[in-house]
């Protein structure tokens, strides 16, 4: 965020959990940043204005009904001619931990059934270098997981 608000970028962040908010906040504070930080669940909120750039980075929730509900919700924040950026965990076929259960059924057909009408530039299964930190305890390890990379572009009419 520090990074977009500095080269111009209104920048918004939105996390349903009320502790990362305030740390996002306490670090946009610290590199004085003018980013703004909303506790909200994306599958409720309403963007009080729209955005050149939508994304989600691993913040999808497991289940398919409320997946829908935040890609409603991007898509009503991506302005027209805007991009909606999309990185998450491809847990197709894996025995994912339970706290991954639902996941298994996120995929590239859903994205783009997701964002319907909009134009993909990107859609692919990547290697993603990845930090295990609290969803498996203390122990910190860096691994590869598998990510699905989702960009569409609204159309402008």
């Amino acid at each position: 965020m520090h990074q977009l608000d500095k080269r111009g970028w209104v920048a918004t962040g939105i996390d349903i959990a009320n502790k990362a908010i305030t740390a996002a906040q306490r670090a946009a504070e610290e590199r004085g940043s003018d980013a703004t930080f909303v506790a909200a669940d994306a599958a409720a909120w309403e963007p009080e204005r729209s955005y050149d750039l939508v994304t989600c980075n691993f913040g999808l929730p497991p289940q398919p009904d409320r997946r829908s509900a935040v890609y409603a919700t991007m898509r009503r924040a991506v302005a027209p001619g805007g991009v909606v950026l999309l990185k998450v965990g491809d847990h197709t076929g894996s025995r994912a931990p339970a706290a991954f259960v639902g996941y298994e059924s996120l995929n590239l057909e859903e994205l783009k059934r997701g964002f319907e009408g909009f134009e993909v530039l990107k859609a692919k299964i990547v290697d993603s270098p990845a930090h295990a930190h609290a969803h498996g305890g203390p122990k910190q390890q860096r691994e590869l997981w598998k990510a699905l990379i989702f960009m569409a572009r609204r159309p402008t009419a």
